[in-house]
């Protein structure tokens, strides 16, 4: 079965947008040798991820 005979040309040209992004974030780690995550750090992420999603944190409240 081939993509385009289930999903829409706009669903196929998404898909190929996230490979294509997750091809240039694989090719970057490799070059620039950014270390891999530990367990530890997977599943610290995991549960980030899940409580809070990928939103940043808060920002400080301003004082004065």
């Amino acid at each position: 079965m081939r993509a385009s005979e289930v999903l829409s040309p706009d669903e196929v040209y998404l898909a190929s947008m996230v490979i294509g992004l997750f091809n240039f974030y694989n090719t970057f780690v490799d070059l620039t040798g950014v270390d891999e995550l530990t367990v530890q750090g997977y599943e610290a992420s995991g549960v980030r991820l899940s409580t809070v999603g990928y939103a940043p944190p808060a920002p400080p409240p301003i004082e004065g």
